[in-house]
């Protein structure tokens, strides 16, 4: 179980469904945390199909829970999805729910927790976390190309049902198809040695193709290893926990991908630019 005290932004934004998260303080506080959650969230909005801002619904029903002893008692509003169970002494499982509204259009995104014991469980969510994490990923697609866009949200989205190694195995094509690319320019080089590249690791691949790959991907080389770890040796909770810092990582090397490409473009638009009016000037 992952330890966390109330980041209740990644509750809701990046913890995957159905994975416990144990709470140290009392599961009463996190639960409060998260109904009476009040700043706004940029994230992307499906129905706008653009990032915007949203701000936290508070229910009638969550204003009602005025004490932590009452939470403790009963979770019980008509507006929550479910009960409470009783088990023994005290109420031991029950459900709640959380809503955050795109202050742009009014559309509503739906959280749905189970708490159990000392543990709070994500335990449903629409539009889905896969659904949310497009945002992210929608203006890579110049860069990427579509095949390797489809297996990022691949990734975002076993990731957000749980599914960390699978999540892995699709970052890491990712990651593959990134060398491959460079190394498709490679052999233009002047001094590129193809069977040497061939019988490379990795790593020494990386360095290889320095000319032809994104800065991020040199300062950190050891990304490929850390993500073939996960596919062979970890477990699912431990490739989820790191998740977001991988996924990030790929995304900060798509968007200096997209930089370049954008600065390409500006240059050969100002050239073009330079050249016309150098043209007007010149006329008679």
């Amino acid at each position: 179980m992952t330890k966390v005290d109330f980041p209740v932004e990644s509750w809701l934004l990046e913890f995957p469904l159905y994975s416990p998260i144990e709470i140290d303080s009392g599961v009463e506080k996190a639960i409060q945390a998260i109904l009476f959650f009040k700043k706004t969230i940029d994230c992307y909005c499906p129905e706008c199909q653009q990032n915007a801002t949203f701000c936290s619904i508070i229910s009638e029903s969550s204003k009602n829970i005025a004490t932590q002893e009452l939470l403790k008692m009963s979770i019980v509003a008509p507006k929550f999805a479910g009960s409470p169970t009783k088990r023994n002494s005290g109420w031991e499982l029950s459900t709640f729910s959380k809503t955050i509204e795109c202050t742009r259009a009014k559309h509503i995104v739906h959280f749905h927790f189970v708490s159990q014991n000392n543990s709070i469980i994500k335990i449903g969510q629409y539009p889905s976390l896969a659904d949310l994490a497009i945002g992210d990923t929608s203006q890579f697609k110049e860069v990427l190309g579509k095949a390797r866009l489809s297996e990022l949200n691949k990734a975002i989205g076993l990731a957000a049902h749980g599914i960390g190694i699978g999540s892995y195995a699709y970052l890491r094509r990712v990651f593959e198809s990134l060398i491959e690319e460079a190394h498709g320019k490679a052999p233009k080089d002047s001094g590129w040695n193809e069977e040497e590249y061939r019988k490379a690791r990795m790593k020494e691949k990386v360095s290889m193709l320095k000319n032809f790959l994104p800065e991020f991907i040199l300062q950190h080389p050891e990304l490929y290893s850390v993500l073939s770890i996960g596919v062979h040796e970890l477990t699912e909770e431990a490739c989820l926990k790191n998740f977001e810092a991988l996924k990030s990582a790929i995304l900060v090397i798509a968007e200096e991908k997209l930089h370049e490409i954008q600065r390409e473009k500006r240059k050969k638009d100002a050239s073009n630019a330079i050249k016309s009016v150098s043209n007007e000037i010149k006329k008679p």
